[in-house]
């Protein structure tokens, strides 16, 4: 077990997690994470399976909402791409 202050006892690795993001990583890190994402060269699939990933890094499916992830989703698509979601 790890004590993080003296009466703070972290048990879990997720625990610990938590700890060490709250003391060393920024709180705009997850938004500036997010806001680098672009689709590139990959192809749809690609796409689609490294954003679910992504956002699953930086968190962001515990504070956006559908529509918000959605809104990123489509405005980094390539413009062939995105003409094909929005019809």
């Amino acid at each position: 077990m790890l004590r993080y202050k003296k009466d703070d006892l972290v048990e879990t690795w997720e625990g610990m997690q938590d700890k060490f993001m709250l003391k060393y990583v920024p709180p705009s890190f997850s938004q500036q994470l997010l806001d680098m994402w672009t689709q590139g060269n990959k192809s749809a699939t690609d796409y689609i399976t490294k954003f679910d990933e992504h956002l699953n890094r930086c968190g962001a499916i515990e504070f956006e909402s559908s529509e918000q992830t959605l809104s990123r989703f489509s405005s980094v698509l390539r413009d062939d791409y995105r003409r094909k979601l929005i019809t």
